[in-house]
């Protein structure tokens, strides 16, 4: 099985060409990746259910909530 920080070289959802490793934290890995209308984008990847002590429901309503502002100095989310 492949661990989520060896993906790098991997198309993952059928459009993320991961690139390399460029973070880890408590939730997950973070990849430097292009998406396919070729815009350099930050994939983070979840860990395994096991690892992440609970914080799903976090994550998932602060990616949620960060997908709904616009502001020049805060990233992007597109998905």
């Amino acid at each position: 099985m492949i661990q989520i920080e060896q993906l790098a070289g991997q198309r993952i959802a059928g459009r993320f060409d991961l690139d390399e490793c460029i973070g880890r934290g408590a939730t997950g890995v973070v990849y430097r990746a292009r998406d396919q209308q070729d815009r350099l984008v930050a994939v983070k990847l979840l860990a395994p259910t096991g690892e992440q002590s609970g914080s799903t429901a976090r994550y998932l309503r602060g990616t949620r909530l960060a997908s709904q502002l616009q502001h020049p100095n805060i990233v992007r989310v597109f998905d």
